[in-house]
């Protein structure tokens, strides 16, 4: 059988399906006349075929018919064309089955028997609801198409974000991890005459105690006890240094964070610079105050962070000693200062130093990436941008206190643990 032709520009194309042979042709008569192209069918069976063929926009059902009645049909369109428009038409002792055509889905009903103009009226109104619910459909198809397009591209985007922050996290990580070995290569000369000492008074122990047995000194077991018990103490605090360059030097990124003292990491961390500070003849000062709340986080990471302003205030009070713009009295300075608030909710670390600061012109930058005042090849390499972003991952904050030509003030905030 041939394929009916599409639906007709004018109007729509419309299926009535209706038992009654004079019913359905007049009806076909009055659409036709009104501009609609029309098919009919005479039961179930002939509406399913035509419907196969053809995209109908309207289909008039009669409720009552032989076989499967309107009901039936209704149903049947609904699971298989669920756009297409229902009208059903009905005697008016058949409205419980109305009802149910509604709650079914139909548009509305018509009732017999038809008349010409309410029967035009009722498909212009239906053609009409037709056209509103295309142009929903059409418009609700292109937004969805429109998410589904933006969500790839926002995957898409993602996807590519999330390749940019593992490749700058690795960066990250292996510049935390360059900086440690260039900051113990910076302190190499100071750990050095740290461990020259008690090196020397092994020696010095060592070779009386080689003298005393080569001309038969006479020494009681406590005074042996007693040389013994002072090589011992000379030998743990080089092992003390050392440990702490080794822990100092290893990889905690990927450590979980642990609940550390500020104190036991500032005492640590001058163990490292404390004689590099006496060879620039700097002087030092340390306030700490007992009984500081702990902190959660990486020690080590703090740590370096605290090195990292150490550096820049020693190269700062080195800096200003060479441009000779200093007064006879003046003597380099570096303060460590370790506190904590008046609701023990944060611990303070401050690194002071009178190097003169930071010029003015210069102060809104010196967290940016990059950016430096000291001259080429000096420095620990992190820099003030990553120090801030350590102290931040870890709940706190990193802040300057400006003062030109006098020095600086770096404060470093974080929250006590628990």
């Amino acid at each position: 059988m041939t394929a009916l032709p599409p639906a007709a520009a004018l109007q729509g194309r419309v299926l009535i399906v209706d038992d009654e042979e004079l019913v359905g042709l007049m009806l076909q008569l009055w659409l036709e006349e009104a501009g609609y192209e029309v098919h009919r069918a005479m039961n179930f069976d002939q509406a399913c075929a035509c419907m196969g063929r053809a995209r109908y926009d309207l289909v008039t059902l009669d409720v009552v018919m032989p076989g499967t009645d309107g009901i039936g049909c209704l149903r049947w369109i609904r699971q298989h064309h669920g756009q297409v428009g229902v009208i059903m038409a009905t005697a008016l002792g058949e409205m419980d089955l109305i009802v149910e055509a509604m709650r079914l889905g139909a548009y509305s009903y018509m009732i017999k028997p038809l008349r010409y103009d309410l029967v035009r009226h009722e498909m212009a109104r239906a053609m009409e609801r037709q056209r509103l619910l295309a142009e929903r459909h059409a418009h609700q198809q292109q937004l969805e198409l429109q998410v589904q397009t933006q969500t790839q591209e926002l995957r898409a985007a993602y996807a590519a974000l999330e390749r940019q922050y593992q490749e700058l996290e690795e960066q990250r990580v292996r510049a935390l991890q360059a900086d440690r070995l260039q900051a113990l290569g910076e302190m190499a000369a100071g750990i050095a005459h740290e461990l020259h000492q008690p090196l020397n008074g092994i020696r010095a122990f060592a070779e009386g105690a080689l003298y005393g047995i080569r001309h038969q000194w006479s020494t009681t077991p406590e005074q042996s006890v007693e040389t013994f018990r002072d090589i011992v103490a000379q030998v743990d605090r080089m092992a003390a240094i050392v440990d702490h360059m080794r822990v100092f030097a290893r990889d905690s990124s990927q450590a979980a964070a642990t609940a550390f003292s500020m104190a036991a990491m500032v005492e640590g961390a001058l163990k490292l610079v404390r004689a590099q500070l006496r060879l620039n003849g700097i002087g030092g000062e340390v306030e700490i105050e007992p009984d500081l709340p702990l902190v959660m986080g990486h020690a080590g990471q703090i740590e370096q962070v605290l090195l990292n302003l150490i550096a820049n205030a020693r190269d700062a009070l080195v800096q200003r000693r060479q441009r000779g713009q200093i007064s006879a009295a003046w003597q380099p300075v570096l303060t460590v200062n370790l506190a904590t608030d008046t609701p023990r909710s944060n611990v303070r670390l401050t690194v002071s130093d009178n190097g003169g600061g930071v010029p003015q012109e210069m102060e809104a930058r010196v967290f940016d990436p990059f950016f430096t005042t000291k001259e080429v090849g000096r420095g620990t390499g992190i820099g003030l941008s990553i120090s801030r972003a350590i102290v931040e991952r870890h709940g706190g904050a990193l802040d300057l206190a400006n003062r030109p030509g006098v020095g600086a003030t770096f404060t470093v905030t974080l929250p006590a643990a628990g």
